[in-house]
């Protein structure tokens, strides 16, 4: 089948980037899959030319409606050509899907209001609170699935193994200042941990290589399935605050807020994080391994899109068209989204310079903590020489007080012997 996937913007590893690159990759091993998006940048650009799957920038391009079986949308988005192409009754019809990831993030509403509930064959939410925005803004609920962000498959561990607290991976691109001075104080107790995402200024891709380093995943939303279908423990935490580890009985709480921390309530101060992780490591990696041995496959990106393709060939396309006036209007509104997106993309682009130019000071003051931390260790050491030298110095003190006491006692004790040899009858 050729498929046309959506989205707004891919430059990224985050959120709906991932879903998307996750999606393309996953779908491209049987199908022609080819992504359309209003910006396409670094990092994730590369992952996507890697794996020869093609992005399409153009607005102007002519992608026809014809050409497609599939068309999967994201943030509303899609080309000219094909709002075009839906005033007419073609012979051939794609299947609509429509994907909403978020609650509350204003692109993944259904901004679009006439158009998804006519062209829709199918509408994923990933999670409860996805729904109820989605049935809110009046969507039909008998054409609404869960797609709960699941993981790709190679991320999948059969007999995960308890794990002891070493090594610990923070991800996030949005680390709450809390959350950064557990990580030092984490450190200072001889824990490795490395910080990977946007609040660290080092994008990278997280794979299954990469994960299976670590004793403890910190982070929220897919980082949360990553670790699970993997076995590795996962302490729920970001700037929403957080439950901490995810065990049995905070699971379906979690759940329902696609594990986003949202719902709990919960905030700790520094060392209240680094001091739960480090005294209920144990405690957290049994229920996690309780978890993954009941809802590991749950979550795999496989099942869930196998799932999807069956509905739709047991389903029609909709054969419903758009008047003139509703595809010029939806193509006015989402011209002006792009233009408006890539008129700041100018920030976009700034930002990036400013985290760049301040990964030095980072580093920097990374290597002043390690600088500190040592110097700290040699001023301990130090402190405990001094402390044995002080007490040798106190013994020897003692002994020389004590010395004449002992001489008088010892002259004293011969003087007798003498005594007492001297009245003896031999002598």
């Amino acid at each position: 089948m050729k498929i046309l996937i959506t989205q707004n913007h891919l430059a990224d590893y985050a959120g709906s980037e991932m879903i998307t690159l996750e999606t393309a990759s996953a779908l491209s091993g049987s199908h022609d899959v080819t992504v359309y998006t209003n910006l396409f940048g670094a990092p994730i650009q590369r992952d996507f030319t890697k794996q020869n799957i093609p992005v399409i920038t153009d607005d102007d391009t002519e992608v026809r409606l014809k050409d497609y079986d599939i068309i999967w949308v994201h943030h509303q988005l899609l080309p000219p050509s094909i709002l075009q192409d839906l005033q007419k009754k073609e012979p051939k019809r794609p299947h609509f899907i429509f994907n909403h990831m978020s609650p509350y993030e204003p692109y993944e509403f259904p901004f679009l209001a006439e158009l998804e509930p006519k062209i829709a064959s199918l509408i994923l939410v990933n999670s409860p609170e996805t729904q109820k925005m989605a049935l809110d803004h009046g969507l039909s609920e008998n054409k609404i699935m869960m797609l709960d962000n699941p993981a790709p498959d190679e991320f999948y561990v059969k007999k995960p193994h308890a794990r002891t607290l070493k090594s610990i991976a923070v991800i996030t691109n949005h680390c709450p200042p809390e959350l950064s001075e557990a990580i030092q104080l984490l450190r200072e107790k001889g824990h490795a941990v490395d910080t990977i995402g946007r609040s660290f200024n080092n994008f990278k891709l997280v794979t299954p290589s990469l994960i299976k380093r670590y004793d403890l995943i910190v982070g929220i939303g897919k980082n949360v399935q990553l670790g699970l279908v993997a076995g590795i423990p996962v302490y729920v935490y970001d700037h929403f605050g957080g439950p901490g580890y995810l065990t049995l009985q905070n699971f379906s709480k979690a759940r329902k807020h696609n594990f986003s921390g949202r719902g709990f309530d919960i905030t700790r101060s520094a060392q209240e994080i680094a001091d739960d992780i480090t005294a209920n490591h144990a405690k957290g990696s049994k229920s996690l391994l309780a978890l993954h041995e009941k809802h590991a496959t749950d979550f795999l990106l496989s099942s869930k899109l196998d799932g999807i393709l069956r509905l739709l060939k047991a389903s029609r396309p909709s054969r419903a068209t758009l008047s003139t006036a509703e595809s010029k209007g939806h193509t006015a509104t989402l011209k002006l989204i792009r233009r408006e997106f890539l008129n700041n993309k100018h920030l976009y682009s700034d930002l990036q310079n400013v985290l760049e130019a301040t990964d030095d000071l980072r580093k920097q003051l990374y290597a002043l903590g390690d600088k500190h931390n040592q110097l700290v260790n040699a001023l301990a050491t130090e402190q405990q020489k001094s402390s044995d030298l002080n007490h040798k110095l106190h013994i020897a003190k003692i002994e020389l007080e004590q010395f004449p006491t002992r001489h008088v006692v010892r002259i004293r004790k011969t003087v007798a012997q003498q005594v007492k040899r001297n009245k003896s009858p031999s002598a």
